[in-house]
C-alpha cells in the first residue's frame, strides 16, 4: 500500500532504491510492486525481476515469477521456458505456468 498504489513513473528511482538485498523481503517486494505498477514497460524492471528469480528466499523467487509473468512480456517466454527446469518443483511449475500465461495473454491480445 501507500506509494506503491499510485501509478507514477516519476517514483520509479523511489522504488528502484529499496530493491537490493540489503531490505528485507517485505520492503524488497512492496518496491518491486510499486515499480511494477509506476513503469511497467521499463526494461530495467523487468531485468531485475529476472535477477530476483535466483534470490536465496523461495517466496521472493515465486513472488517475482508472478510480478514479471504478470507484465505479459513475449520476450520472457523463453527465460520462463528455461527456468522451468529449476530443481525445485514449486519453481518449475511456477515458471511454466508464467510462459503458458503469456502465451495465452498474446493469443488473445492479437486482433
Amino acid at each position: 500500500t501507500g506509494l506503491s498504489e499510485f501509478e507514477d513513473a516519476s517514483l520509479v528511482a523511489t522504488f528502484a532504491r529499496h530493491v537490493d538485498a540489503t531490505e528485507n523481503i517485505d520492503v524488497r517486494l512492496a518496491a518491486l510492486k510499486g515499480w511494477a505498477r509506476a513503469a511497467p514497460e521499463d526494461r530495467a524492471l523487468a531485468g531485475r525481476l529476472r535477477d530476483f528469480t535466483r534470490d536465496p528466499n523461495r517466496n521472493m523467487q515465486l513472488a517475482v515469477i508472478d510480478l514479471l509473468a504478470g507484465l505479459h512480456r513475449s520476450e520472457d517466454v523463453g527465460f520462463f521456458r528455461d527456468l522451468s527446469g529449476h530443481p525445485d518443483a514449486g519453481i518449475s511449475q511456477a515458471a511454466r505456468d508464467a510462459a503458458e500465461g503469456i502465451e495465452a495473454f498474446k493469443v488473445r491480445s492479437q486482433p
